[in-house]
């Protein structure tokens, strides 16, 4: 019985015999609460975090000791509720080196990509407008380029917001050294938006590139350039004053980032230039600012006396549209689902390079949101801080009780073997690279032959961590230290090829790795080619200065002679190749691709044809048998390792011009 109910019929309660029953079942249910469903799953809200003067005290109190614990210079939080702000505070240093303190109002920091959330806001204005069908081909809304898909069924624009749009993420010339080469959206979207590399609908891939062509799409519709477009549409109604989708990577007044490296705390490079995808994460705003945006999406649009969405258009924007299954935390159309003990939020996480961490969080049944930005954010600080106040002020959820009967694992639990990657790293130019130092791999094995241990780090702030898992259902395990998720899908195939994890399923899927992929086996393949280059090298230009020394002429049959210079030019060609892609190919190219760069990548192209001419040569000197047995079979494995090269550098997309 509900109290609502009772309260509407109390005055039939007089009679005592069943005022005595009802007390007795009142009672009962307070001594056994614990082991029933509980109706109301939450004191009206309207109560939640009442006690300014206490939240105060744990956010000093909190805020104080994980700064200090993660050694994040400076911090800034507000939390709105019911329509307006209940606390907003900074903490520490804007800029530690003047110390410049973080106040909500004035400190300017980068949202990153929050700023998604403004490009999809302004994309469901267009679509209440009538302007934008969510269902349609994207295609329908380009001019003068088009996405290119391989698949049958058509990216929509409702994919984009949902992340499931299957585009590749590029982080080739995102950036601009020179004011005067920026692009207008669409214009740069036309030389670098990436192609379909996933079936449109299938899976949940967070790319950065969903957004970017929201933008374009937004700019192509209303004929606005797209910051114009969020000033005259987000920012004056909610009256950010502080606010701009700013294309300058460091304005006046930003905030510093900041690393901790070698237990010290040191200033982050600063970002140079001016951002060509702006989309994505260009905004610069305040907390404070902030917490109008907040405000307006917990009030299904409306901020005062204006309204940014109807009522109807916000909630359907706040609602799951997604999912890898249904137990897990999916995509709203911009915000990413999760559960904060048993709580539902929609949210998005924003990290911008110089290392400054901003998260908006909204639990709308609540009405309540809560925006905090650090300025040193390789730590889970924001998400922490967030749990912990819903762990302290909001009223405990029941866990659910499993109804079902113990399951008895009847898969076999070698299909699971394996190891899986994270599905966020581009896979179609050669930053498919980043893959290695990103180290987002997962590996499921086999403990004892009788349960699968998962291994792994957060994709987030790279925490390691071992588990065991436990099947509940087939293809559903549950871990043994979190007591998340962790669901598996077969592909078209009938094999095992996907996994998600409660933790970070709305950005990604893991997909399983043939043996040839795994990070084992290309590293083996790098350093083994590298080794036997290295070896040819340096034996070549000994034997080279050994005969200048001696006066020797040197190899006189033209064949030997030929054999012995190709060897050496096909190694020092890889090696030198190896490592000047490693400066050249690698954070450069987010100002584009240079013309050093495009030479190197002829350098591979030129060794493959040295290699396969080389080919010609050994067997030449096999049916001639000019070299002896063992010069022949030296120069066979250093051709052979020429072309395992070639493989491994095609593999990561470094053969040819994929960019």
């Amino acid at each position: 019985m509900c109290y609502e109910r009772f309260k509407k019929n109390i005055n039939f309660l007089k009679n005592k015999l069943i005022k005595r029953m009802f007390a007795i079942i009142s009672m009962f249910i307070i001594c056994f609460g614990s082991n029933v469903t509980v109706f109301a799953e939450s004191n009206s809200s309207d109560n939640l975090l009442s006690n300014k003067d206490d939240l105060k005290v744990f956010m000093d109190n909190t805020f104080q000791k994980k700064m200090k614990e993660e050694h994040v210079p400076g911090a800034v939080i507000t939390v709105v509720k019911d329509g307006k702000v209940i606390f907003s505070k900074g903490y520490g240093y804007a800029d530690l080196e003047n110390k410049v303190p973080v106040t909500p109002d004035k400190t300017l920091v980068r949202i990153a990509s929050v700023s998604k959330l403004f490009t999809y806001t302004a994309m469901m204005q267009l679509s209440e407008q009538g302007k934008v069908d969510l269902k349609a081909d994207v295609n329908k809304y380009l001019k003068g380029y088009t996405l290119k898909n391989k698949y049958s069924n058509p990216v929509t624009v409702e994919e984009l917001l949902t992340h499931t749009s299957g585009i590749d993420d590029n982080r080739i010339a995102d950036l601009s050294k020179d004011k005067r080469d920026l692009l207008p959206m669409n214009d740069f979207l036309k030389k670098h938006l990436p192609k379909v590399v996933r079936e449109p609908g299938t899976v949940i891939n967070y790319s950065s590139y969903d957004a970017a062509l929201a933008g374009g799409i937004v700019e192509r519709v209303s004929g606005k350039p797209l910051n114009n477009f969020i000033e005259d549409n987000i920012f004056k109604p909610l009256k950010m004053s502080n606010s701009t989708l700013n294309r300058d990577m460091n304005p006046k007044g930003l905030e510093c980032g900041y690393n901790y490296e070698n237990d010290k705390i040191v200033k982050a490079e600063l970002l140079k230039g001016y951002f060509n995808n702006y989309a994505v994460g260009g905004i610069i705003s305040t907390s404070e600012d902030m917490a109008k945006f907040m405000i307006a999406q917990l009030n299904n649009g409306a901020y005062r006396d204006k309204r940014i969405l109807q009522e109807s258009t916000a909630i359907d924007m706040h609602s799951q549209h997604a999912t890898f299954d249904k137990r897990l935390p999916g995509m709203a159309y911009g915000f990413n689902e999760k559960y904060v003990k048993g709580y539902r939020a929609i949210e998005h996480p924003g990290y911008s390079p110089d290392n400054i961490y901003s998260g908006m969080t909204l639990f709308p049944d609540e009405n309540l949101g809560v925006f905090i930005s650090i300025n040193q954010g390789m730590n889970n600080l924001p998400d922490e801080i967030v749990s912990e106040m819903v762990a302290k002020y909001f009223p405990k959820k029941e866990e659910a009780k499993n109804k079902k009967p113990y399951y008895t694992s009847k898969s076999n639990l070698k299909d699971f073997i394996g190891t899986y990657r994270f599905s966020e790293n581009p896979v179609s130019t050669f930053h498919k690279g980043d893959a290695f130092p990103e180290g987002e791999d997962v590996t499921v094995s086999l403990k004892d032959g009788k349960a699968l241990t998962l291994t792994g780090k957060d994709v987030f702030v790279g925490n390691k961590y071992s588990t065991t898992l436990k099947e509940i259902e087939p293809l559903v395990f549950k871990r043994a230290d979190t007591g998340e998720y962790v669901i598996f899908k077969k592909n078209k195939a009938g094999k095992i090829y996907y996994l998600a994890q409660q933790q970070d399923s709305w950005h990604g899927t893991y997909e399983k790795l043939n043996w040839y992929e795994l990070s084992d086996v290309q590293i083996g393949v790098t350093l083994f080619s590298l080794i036997i280059f290295l070896i040819v090298v340096i034996f070549s230009i000994g034997r080279i200065i050994y005969n200048t020394i001696k006066k020797k002429n040197g190899e006189t049959n033209p064949l030997k002679k030929t054999n012995f210079y190709m060897t050496f030019v096909i190694s020092l060609l890889n090696i030198t190749f190896f490592i000047a892609a490693l400066f050249v190919l690698g954070e450069p190219t987010r100002y584009g691709i240079s013309v050093g760069a495009k030479l190197l990548l002829c350098v591979p192209i030129l060794s493959l044809i040295l290699n396969l001419l080389f080919l010609v040569f050994i067997v030449m000197d096999w049916m001639k048998k000019n070299s002896k047995l063992q010069t022949r079979l030296y120069y066979f494995i250093v051709d052979l390792t020429g072309i395992l090269y070639m493989w491994f550098l095609n593999y990561w997309n470094l053969f040819g011009f994929k960019y």
